[in-house]
């Protein structure tokens, strides 16, 4: 038991939505396979058309299926990223500006967090943090976040490569604000 407790936190997760989009699109496609088939089976037998018009129209429905439903999903994302975006980041970024309260600052984005959240949103919304911090002054807590943003990225090497690249800047920056006190 002791074990499974340790290999687990050793693991990286996977955030939640981004385990929601990959069922959701899973669903999509068999959905959209499901109603090719049907398709298909209504042309070669109903209408009587010949194999190869049957196979060109049902490959057209598959297809545009997939897009329009996968534009859809894209679009939700995107209002539901805003939304969150609007209500719970900005004002939560603005209370910080206004009292400088590093320890409920801290308190509402581990609060924040613990919801789920898109992806991409909790990297970006992390990077602000970490501006913030470094903007006011609180390089200590701006350097754990810059270490938590690294745990959410994304495992790509793109992703990588720009989170050792604003790693750079924000260790610039961090020195800036050392020398800035002497």
């Amino acid at each position: 038991m002791a074990q499974d407790d340790k290999k687990t936190q050793g693991e990286r997760s996977v955030p939640k939505g981004a385990q929601m989009a990959t069922s959701s699109q899973r669903a999509i496609v068999i959905a959209a396979f499901a109603v090719t088939i049907v398709v298909v089976f209504l042309l070669q037998y109903v209408a009587k058309l010949d194999t190869t018009s049957t196979f060109l129209i049902g490959l057209v429905v598959l297809v545009a299926i997939v897009l329009v439903a996968l534009f859809a999903m894209t679009t939700a994302r995107k209002t539901r990223m805003k939304l969150d975006v609007k209500q719970t980041c900005n004002p939560m970024l603005e209370r910080f500006k206004q009292t400088g309260d590093v320890a409920n600052f801290m308190h509402d984005y581990e609060t924040w967090i613990s919801y789920d959240h898109d992806p991409s949103l909790v990297a970006q919304f992390t990077q602000a943090t970490v501006d913030a911090l470094i903007n006011t002054g609180h390089a200590k807590q701006a350097r754990l976040q810059l270490k938590r943003l690294g745990e959410v990225i994304g495992p790509d090497q793109r992703s990588q490569q720009e989170y050792a690249n604003y790693c750079k800047q924000c260790e610039s920056r961090l020195k800036n604000l050392r020398r800035a006190r002497r």
